[in-house]
């Protein structure tokens, strides 16, 4: 703001704009000469009036450039020879304006940066940042942490839910303000030792971090190792133990091998802590148990195996076709197809029989990861890995068996542990 009213050796020169002052952030104003009093050491004059650009108010005149209080307006005002220069003064009284949005959330760490608008006095460049449950975000929220950064993390968001970010920004004349943005964590994010994939990546990683704020998150564990939790989550869990081995066929009695129960199934839930570490163990073939923390897939039941052909030969029945019987489907995880369209710990198929010269067949194997009987001369196939399938039942050939069948049962497959949140309707 330029002089207005100026003291030159023992004269007075009074100058001031024809009707009023204008004064504000870039303000140019033109003052022009009223009068020139000489040999005086004083005078007494009327503060003439401050017209305020918008955003501001007038403050009134005072000896201090930027002064937030003065002599009004109006007012009789006495210059002497202490005196220097008086300034109509004017205030910035318009709140910034701004926005903070969220710009990651990983490991239980929410960043947010907030961004600021002021063409009064500017930016202050200091903000109260604050995280919490309510929504309320005004002059009467208390908890802020003060900073200098217009970025900022939140090292505190742990349990799924809706987190409102509250910032405090203010202007260079103390004018405040407070923006908010909500930010949904539905997610998970943890650290797993062992081999796992996820429903949005079904690549197999071991040992390392994963973080989604997809609220449909699935996991597959795939084989043991030790979750680390970096959100707090209730979830639910379906566990798969080892699907058991099939059976081999007997000389003498002649029939085909049995296939092998599918492992148990069992589906459970948990309250998983932030920061919280839990075990995790696949069950290994021939019916291990697969277990996450205090749950077990002993707690379940399995499908059954199916029954191996029933071999007869003898004049009556030579021809007869004696067959392996199917095992048993699965189960889908959680009881629904939406997760992966798998069925778990299905029982393997019965091995088959040769009646003589009559081919029976093998069983299939359960769906989905059963083995298949073995023909009346092989071996029953595994179980599949991950699936808890029952192993086949070896075939057999009747008497001839004992002496011309090499083959053997199958094996179960391992199971698998399957974790997803538990406010999923599925």
């Amino acid at each position: 703001i330029e002089d207005v009213i100026t003291k030159i050796n023992e004269s007075v020169l009074f100058f001031y704009n024809a009707s009023s002052y204008v004064v504000g952030k870039n303000t140019e104003i033109l003052y022009h000469p009223k009068e020139v009093t000489t040999n005086n050491t004083s005078c007494t004059v009327t503060l003439p009036s401050i017209t305020a650009n918008p955003g501001f108010t007038s403050v009134g005149w005072s000896t201090t450039n930027g002064a937030t209080t003065g002599t009004a307006v109006g007012e009789s005002y006495t210059l002497s020879s202490n005196d220097g220069t008086i300034y109509a003064n004017a205030v910035d009284i318009t709140i910034p304006t701004g926005s903070v949005v969220v710009n990651s959330f990983n490991n239980g760490t929410l960043t947010a940066t907030v961004s600021v608008h002021d063409d009064g006095s500017g930016d202050k460049g200091t903000y109260g940042w604050k995280s919490s449950t309510s929504s309320t975000c005004s002059s009467s929220t208390t908890g802020f942490t003060d900073s200098t950064n217009s970025t900022y993390s939140f090292t505190s968001i742990s349990t799924p839910g809706t987190y409102y970010i509250c910032v405090r920004i203010e202007d260079n004349a103390g004018n405040k303000n407070y923006v908010s943005t909500s930010y949904e964590v539905s997610g998970v994010s943890f650290k797993y030792t062992g081999t796992f994939y996820t429903s949005d990546n079904k690549t197999a990683r071991t040992n390392t971090t994963y973080s989604t704020s997809n609220k449909d998150w699935v996991v597959w564990f795939t084989s043991g190792g030790t979750l680390t939790m970096y959100t707090a989550n209730d979830v639910k869990v379906f566990l798969v133990g080892g699907g058991y081995n099939g059976k081999n066929g007997y000389y003498g009695t002649a029939n085909g091998g049995a296939g092998g129960a599918g492992g148990k199934t069992y589906t459970g839930a948990l309250t998983l802590s932030k920061n919280g570490s839990y075990s995790v163990a696949i069950g290994a073939q021939n019916g291990g148990n697969s277990t996450f923390s205090s749950l077990s897939s002993a707690s379940g039941t399995s499908k059954s195996g199916g029954a191996g052909a029933v071999c007869k030969c003898n004049e009556s029945t030579s021809w007869v076709e004696s067959h392996g019987v199917a095992g048993t489907n699965g189960s889908y995880a959680f009881g629904n197809s939406s997760i992966d369209g798998k069925l778990y710990g299905a029982g393997g198929g019965g091995g088959a029989c040769r009646n003589c010269s009559a081919y029976g067949n093998k069983g299939a194997g359960g769906s989905h990861g059963g083995g298949a009987g073995g023909t009346y001369d092989g071996s029953g196939a595994n179980g599949t890995a991950n699936t808890g399938g029952g192993g086949g039942g070896r075939g057999t050939w009747n008497w001839y068996d004992a002496e011309n069948n090499s083959g053997t049962y199958g094996k179960g497959g391992t199971g698998i542990v399957i974790m997803k949140m538990r406010k999923l309707s599925w």
